[in-house]
This record gives C-alpha cells, structure tokens and sequence, in this order.
C-alpha cells in the first residue's frame, strides 16, 4: 500500500488501537472494538453476537502482538520472488483497507489470484463449502503442468478453525 497504509484513515484507526494494546490487559469491549474496527459492527451489529465471539474472546490477547504487522516498513517487491500461487480473498463486507492490501498482494505476487466471497469479511468461515470449492478450483489452476499436485482435501469444515 502505498506509504504502507498510513495513507488510509482505516488502516491508521486500527493501528493506533493495535498499538495501544501493547503490553496491555485486553478486555471484552477491547475485543469488540477491534472486531467493529473491522467491519463487523456494520448495520448496528454487535460483534458479541457472532458465532465465534467466545473464540475471539479467548484469544483475546493475540490483539497485543498485532501491532508489528504495521510497524513493518519493508517493500512489497520480494515478494515477487515467492514462488508458490496465492489466492487471495475478500469477503463481500471487507473494509476498504484490508481490500487495498488485498489489491496491492494480488498486484505484487505473479502468481496471485482474487476471489471475493459473500459474506463478511471473514468469509471463508460464513461460506466454508463455496470457499473450499473456490480454493479447489484455484489450486487445480495454479498447479496445472507443474509437478506438485494440487491437493485433494474432504469437508472445509473439518479442519482447524482459524480466525
């Protein structure tokens, strides 16, 4: 992104809440904060009421490490030389920034894909089967003539859930 986000009011907003939780006690309304600086208090929504609140909740404190992820000063130019393809997903309510990182990863990576979902940002847990299908389908495309064979996975759901 260019001046790696702090163009974007979106991008500064979260990352001075990011910033503020370091070496913090994270609390409840901390946690809704950053789910509603995400997009999810849309609509009056609370965030307390998604189905993954207590696992947000109990990862609570995940939100006092994220900051580095903005501290980063780096170019997006090494990024050129990975070599493994990438999809890279929005979720019909994605917020402007993330979309903008988004934009400039699928840019960046030569071998870089996007997909936009319905759903939340967090789209690929609100529409698990349609996304294992899509990455299926992009996976096939990505590896078709290579040597490494796409993989063949069961049920979406059946991994790990990682938010």
């Amino acid at each position: 992104m260019p001046n790696h986000g702090r163009d974007d009011a979106g991008a500064r907003a979260i990352q001075d809440f990011l910033n503020s939780m370091r070496n913090s006690t994270v609390s409840e309304a901390d946690v809704e904060r950053f789910r509603c600086l995400l997009g999810d208090c849309a609509g009056g929504r609370s965030p307390s009421q998604a189905p993954h609140w207590n696992q947000w909740v109990r990862y609570r404190n995940s939100l006092r490490g994220l900051h580095t992820i903005g501290a980063y000063q780096g170019d997006p130019p090494p990024l050129r030389g990975l070599t493994f393809p990438t999809l890279v997903v929005n979720g019909a309510e994605t917020v402007a920034f993330h979309r903008a990182i988004n934009a400039a990863l699928v840019r960046t990576r030569l071998l870089a894909e996007a997909l936009e979902l319905p759903g939340s940002y967090n789209s690929p847990a609100s529409a698990p089967d349609y996304f294992a299908a899509e990455w299926l389908k992009f996976h096939r495309r990505a590896y078709a003539g290579r040597s490494q064979q796409p993989l063949s996975v069961g049920r979406f759901d059946a991994a790990p859930h990682i938010d």
